[in-house]
């Protein structure tokens, strides 16, 4: 995930949206906006399945929370900043057209 979504701007996100974490948490901050963006692709999970699925990944807290730990973790942070991350990774992701080729079919 961290490929289409870079650290950094989860960090620039986060600064801009006020949601940046100020003390030391189990769950900083931007492994809760990754959370959040993993329960978009694991929608049949639960938030510890959610929670399995996204650190099967390397790089993650060693951290085993509980539903109610991530379920407050979510709230805190909010929805701004996955919607943020959420609408720029459209963009990244967006394919390319040829020159020429309108993108709309038919040519």
């Amino acid at each position: 995930m961290t490929q289409i979504i870079s650290p950094s701007l989860v960090d620039a996100v986060l600064a801009k949206t006020g949601r940046v974490q100020s003390r030391v948490r189990k769950l900083p901050s931007r492994v809760v906006v990754y959370f959040v963006l993993a329960m978009a692709l694991f929608t049949e999970c639960g938030y510890r399945g959610v929670w399995a699925c996204l650190v099967a990944g390397a790089g993650l807290p060693d951290v085993d929370p509980s539903a109610a730990a991530l379920r407050q973790a979510r709230r805190r942070i909010g929805s701004a900043p996955w919607s943020r991350c959420s609408t720029r990774s459209k963009v990244l992701l967006r394919p390319r057209t040829r020159r020429g080729h309108g993108g709309r079919g038919g040519g």
